[in-house]
């Protein structure tokens, strides 16, 4: 009985270390992370990272998700998306097919789609978020690989349902 817990017990961050309860740590990190960001200035950054490159891989990429596992592959997220992409006013045949490359993650339920530019890329985004496939409504977005979440940006509009 001699051996009580403590009323409130101390925050523990991931990194193992204690927080009191005005979380110093935080205001610490984030001191620490602007003096790193004014470290980097223009000039030591290449010139596609300063402009924002808005026609980079990156922006480029979109995140499918919510796809049926075993029967959603390559193929079949190409042969849905290509025709509706290349129908799409944002569509340049000029620069080649509308999606240069198709990247389904093995026993997951997402993949990635790259697209020529980053307005088809955008385009996309609209069209197919929230289109049934295989009974499963897609969550489609811009990619983001921090934490748990997959993608960062929804579309502000719902898409109709694509009958497959």
């Amino acid at each position: 009985m001699g051996d009580q817990l403590p009323k409130t017990l101390p925050k523990i961050t991931r990194r193992g270390k204690k927080c009191d309860g005005n979380d110093n740590f935080r205001r610490e990190r984030s001191r620490r992370r602007k003096g790193a960001a004014d470290a980097l200035s223009s000039e030591a950054l290449p010139p596609t990272l300063v402009s924002g490159d808005a026609d980079g891989p990156a922006q480029r990429d979109v995140y499918f998700g919510n796809l049926v596992r075993g029967m959603v592959n390559e193929e079949v997220m190409r042969n849905l998306i290509q025709p509706a992409a290349m129908q799409a006013p944002e569509y340049d045949p000029e620069l080649g097919p509308p999606i240069t490359k198709v990247t389904i993650i093995p026993n997951a339920a997402h993949g990635f789609v790259q697209f020529q530019s980053a307005a088809l890329a955008t385009w996309s985004i609209a069209r197919f978020h929230a289109t049934e496939l295989f009974g499963n409504k897609m969550q489609v977005g811009r990619p983001c690989f921090s934490g748990f979440r997959a993608f960062c940006e929804k579309p502000n509009s719902k898409s109709t349902l694509l009958e497959t």
